[in-house]
Order: C-alpha cells, then sequence, then structure tokens
C-alpha cells in the first residue's frame, strides 16, 4: 500500500512544478530481509514537529514534513535510540550507519555536566544508561548563556544543541550540561568548552547526530549572531535536512544499510534496500499521465523495526497551466514499469489527497 499526495512546489532551477509523493512502510526482519509493512504504515507528515516547547530557534526537528516538492539529493535520517550492546547499561558507545561500507559513527554519552568542584573545569563521569536519542539537541551546539553584550550568539553549525560557551563566567560553569552526542574524531576538551570570542566558533567540534537538521543549520543556510531583538532574515534553506553525511546523489536497490547498536540485540543490524521503485501516476483532468520516479526520503525507525521510503515522480507546469487544471489526483503502484497512454487508466476510486568503539561499562 502506498500513500500518496500532489504536492505543487519549486522543482529544479527555480521551476514551478506538481509531485506525486508516494510512501511506504516495511518492516525491519530479525534475520535482516524486509517486508512491506500493511498492518502498521507510517502516515505521510504534514508538518514538521519540534521536540520541548517547539520554539523553532532550540528545540531540535524530531519528525520533518513530508509535503517537499523536490529534493536535489536523497535524505536519509535515522530515528533511533541509540542502545547499548546486550542491553546492559554503558557510560559510553558509539553508535551509527553504514550504507555500502561508508559508516559515520557518533560518540553516545550518559548525562554528563561541567565539574568546578576541585577548582578547575572538568567532565563529570558520565551516568550510565540503556538507551539514547539520536536528535540535534543532544549533539554539541546551542546558544551560549550570557553572551556579552546581549547578543543571542548560536553555533551555526547546530542552533538547538547543547555545550556552546562564550566567554562565559567561571561562577555560571558548574553544572551545565554537556552534549550526548559527539563527534569521535573531534572531542569536547575540558580545557577548550569555553571560546574567548565567537568569531573562533570554527574552532569548536564539528557535531554529529543521525536525526532531522532545522532550517537555520550552517549548512542550510548561514547565520551569524543574532540580536536579542529578534532573527535576521534569512533566504530559504535546502530542501534537503538530513545530516549534511546523509545526503545522497543515489541509494539503489540492494544496497547494505547497517545499524551500529540501534538493537540491545542485535549490535550490527544488516538489511538491505528493497527493489520496489513505484510507477506515479498524474491526472490533470484529462487522463491519467505515468511520471518517472525518483527516491527522494529514507527514515528508519529502529524502535519498531520500521523503515519508510517516499518516492516522487514530478510534473513540469507552468503557473498559467496550474490554474487551468481541473483536477488533480496522483497516485503509485508497484510492478514493472511499463508503458501507459494518457487514457489507458483511470485512477481508482479513493478519498482526496491531503492538501497541499567498543562500549564502556
Amino acid at each position: 500500500m502506498w500513500t500518496c499526495t500532489v504536492q505543487p512546489g519549486t522543482g529544479p532551477e527555480g521551476r514551478s512544478v506538481l509531485s506525486v509523493l508516494g510512501k511506504r512502510t516495511y518492516r525491519l526482519l530479525p534475520e535482516g530481509g524486509t517486508e512491506v509493512d500493511e498492518d502498521s504504515p507510517i502516515e505521510l507528515h504534514l508538518e514538521r514537529k519540534l521536540s520541548g516547547l517547539e520554539d523553532p530557534d532550540r528545540d531540535p526537528v524530531v519528525r520533518e514534513s513530508d509535503l517537499v516538492a523536490w529534493k536535489p539529493l536523497i535524505d536519509v535520517v535515522v530515528h533511533g535510540p541509540a542502545c547499548s550492546p546486550s542491553g546492559k547499561i554503558a557510560r559510553f558507545f558509539d553508535a551509527g550507519i553504514s550504507i555500502s561500507g561508508r559508516s559515520r559513527m557518533v560518540r553516545v554519552f550518559g548525562d554528563r555536566k561541567i565539574d568546578l568542584s576541585s577548582g578547575r573545569i572538568r567532565f563529570s563521569d558520565p551516568i550510565p544508561f540503556e538507551t539514547m536519542p539520536l536528535h540535534w539537541g543532544l549533539a554539541y551546539g546551542g546558544t551560549a548563556p550570557s553572551a556579552p553584550g546581549g547578543l543571542r550568539l548560536v553555533y551555526p553549525r547546530n542552533p538547538v544543541g547543547r555545550g556552546f560557551l562564550v566567554a562565559t563566567p567561571l561562577e555560571l560553569l558548574h553544572g551545565l550540561a554537556l552534549p550526548n552526542l559527539e563527534n569521535p574524531a573531534q572531542p569536547l576538551q575540558p580545557d577548550a568548552v569555553v571560546l574567548k570570542r565567537y568569531d573562533l566558533w570554527k574552532r569548536m567540534p564539528v557535531p554529529l547526530a543521525l536525526g532531522w537538521t532545522s532550517p537555520h543549520f550552517s549548512d542550510r543556510v548561514v547565520e551569524g549572531p543574532v540580536p536579542a531583538s529578534g532573527r535576521i532574515p534569512l533566504p530559504p534553506p535546502t530542501p534537503n535536512a538530513a545530516p549534511s553525511f546523509l545526503r545522497l546523489a543515489s541509494l539503489s536497490a540492494g544496497e547494505t544499510i547497517t545499524l551500529v547498536h540501534m538493537d540491545a540485540s542485535n549490535p550490527a543490524w544488516e538489511f538491505t534496500v528493497p527493489d520496489d521503485a513505484p510507477r506515479a501516476f498524474l491526472d490533470l483532468g484529462q487522463g491519467a499521465m505515468a511520471l518517472e520516479t525518483t527516491l527522494q526520503t529514507v527514515e528508519i525507525h529502529p524502535a519498531t523495526r520500521q523503515f519508510t521510503m517516499l518516492w516522487r515522480g514530478m510534473h513540469p507546469i507552468s503557473p498559467e497551466d496550474f490554474q487551468e487544471v481541473s483536477r488533480m489526483e496522483g497516485w503509485m503502484e508497484s510492478g514493472p514499469a511499463k508503458t501507459i497512454e494518457r487514457e489507458e487508466r483511470k485512477p481508482p476510486k479513493r478519498a482526496p489527497p491531503p492538501e497541499a568503539t567498543a562500549p564502556s561499562v
């Protein structure tokens, strides 16, 4: 079963398009295979959802809207959580994803804080844990507390994270939360955790997480210091919202995906991308048109042992022609591709689409 909608929007080179978007849910089987999940399909996400108080400047995206007419690359997102090996509590371990041998690992820590009890900056020992979310709110970054001059100083690589400090007075450091997710190649160091000046921010670690990025991440749109009075107007962000290292030029059927420490009973869960490219059809009142399909988004949900693939079939249309459209219905079907004449296939009866490293224990 495919969950579909038709989404108007902007395509390559700024052209107006109508896209048929189709989403299908699969189960991850214990032996490593996959099968279509007809019993508990994940529906199309119609809007972005944030965690916490849903402050777009401070809270991470935990669910991104599927209603994007075109993405230049394929988004791959892993929702986690990371799981300690064999269900035993751990203080830290590495978790991540490998796609056809290309790996990206995140070092996952239990809760830690800055400790000044010895008279110098040190990091407290991580509290043992079993599972940890993998969203960007737990990675290095965020807004510097008590910034000089009343400015709101954000870490451009990850404005919604934690641990970013700029000229923070010593008396305010004790007890501040540290990131749970770090870059294994650039671990945060106690003697370098506080920047003397904001313009040195590029010296700080490149953060890592596996969830959706926010529109104001610097790799989606460049952003600097923001006055306390309000945000600086920004150009539209890139449509791709996965972590930059999981925005792929291609992802083919048969490629192997391995999830590392995402399941307590299976520390390296391996499966292959199913060969299930759909056929897309669009009816604008003159019969069905067949559209070429392209994979657009892959979301992996280890907690429920599911993943989804969202495909796009895109049709260019001018604003003038769009005004003349008498109906707008799109759908997708599985099976081998075949040539279809415009009047050969009428859409089935259905409800209208929605509006447009080893663990430490």
